[in-house]
């Protein structure tokens, strides 16, 4: 979360794309960090990256 937010996150705060009191959720397909996390205004999920694949979606779909 803190790479995110050094280098991501400030920088749209620095360009006034965002304000530091916004929210930011940061979604991953894999397990970077093995699980969700929040850290005040940031909240980073993770999803198995088979959440990305054909068949998760089928089989979501009752396929």
């Amino acid at each position: 979360i803190a790479q995110y937010k050094k280098h991501i996150i400030n920088t749209l705060i620095y360009n006034k794309q965002a304000s530091g009191d916004d929210t930011f959720y940061i979604i991953e397909g894999h397990f970077h960090l093995g699980e969700s996390l929040q850290q005040d205004n940031i909240h980073y999920i993770s999803l198995p990256s088979s959440y990305f694949t054909k068949e998760y979606v089928v089989l979501q779909a009752g396929g």
